[in-house]
């Protein structure tokens, strides 16, 4: 069972840096950060591994690597995964979408719909792509 009166857990990709999970925490979010899970700072943990821990350990995942729904690792993912459509962001810009968006966001995630993954975009929209992983590429904003 989800949990609803607290916030979901999010498990923080390291691309993300610090900067955007302290951010986070200070405006109320459960996140784990991958550096502090897995040993000398995540420098070598493959997607694959985070992803698996996330999917045990958190009810979404945040990645600034909108890439990611068309690798093979991705298709061990179980949960919702939020990432910016845009990866050249400052820090607090990446955090201010995430914050911008964080009522949808925390509904989904707290919602278990399972593999699901949404882009973020600077000019306010979230869209959900299609399962990159086994069907053709179709777009909806949510």
């Amino acid at each position: 069972m989800k949990r609803t009166s607290k916030p979901p857990r999010f498990a923080v990709d390291r691309a993300l840096g610090k900067t955007v999970p302290q951010v986070l925490t200070e405006h109320g979010w459960d996140v784990v950060i991958i550096q502090d899970v897995f040993a000398d700072d995540a420098q070598q943990v493959s997607d694959s591994e985070w992803i698996e821990w996330a999917n045990d350990n958190a009810d979404a995942a945040l990645t600034k690597d909108a890439a990611i729904h068309r690798q093979a690792s991705y298709r061990l993912a179980r949960i919702p995964v939020f990432a910016l459509a845009n990866q050249q962001l400052l820090a607090d810009t990446m955090a201010a979408l995430f914050l911008e968006h964080q009522t949808r966001i925390w509904n989904i995630a707290r919602s278990a719909p399972g593999r699901a993954f949404y882009r973020l975009h600077t000019d306010g929209g979230m869209v959900k792509d299609r399962d990159a992983t086994n069907a053709p590429r179709r777009n909806r904003t949510v």
